[in-house]
């Protein structure tokens, strides 16, 4: 039985694709029972970060999380003209207890905004214009 990939969430852990063989229950990584693999080795944590909101005011953008980590995050926005070329990019730090990052911005139509850990691994992404 073929299981597709699920992304990991805020909400939700993910699983990479794989198939599980409905004769004795074991594990795949491909369709043809080759290469074997394990629940712990297929399953995708929750990331534990999500953007409820990014919203530009003026020259001000407010990117607002909700967070179960307890670790330092940084927001990563880069900027956008209404052609969309690239801008510029700027980082802010935000502390393991807050929820709410405030930036002021230069000119841009459009950002988007990626949420990451102290590693740059991507948590979460959202648009704001």
């Amino acid at each position: 039985m073929h299981v597709p990939a699920v992304v990991a969430s805020y909400k939700n852990s993910g699983n990479a694709e794989y198939w599980r063989c409905e004769g004795c229950g074991k594990l795949f990584l491909d369709k043809n029972g080759k290469t074997a693999t394990t629940m712990d080795e297929v399953l995708i944590p929750r990331l534990g970060v999500d953007v409820v909101k990014a919203e530009k005011k003026g020259n001000k953008l407010s990117v607002s999380l909700d967070r179960e980590r307890t670790d330092e995050l940084r927001v990563i926005v880069a900027q956008y003209s209404a052609d969309n070329r690239f801008l510029s990019a700027e980082f802010k730090t935000i502390p393991a207890d807050e929820l709410v990052a405030e930036m002021t911005l230069p000119t841009g139509e459009h950002f988007i905004v990626t949420v990451v850990d102290s590693n740059y691994v991507p948590l979460s992404e959202a648009y704001a214009e």
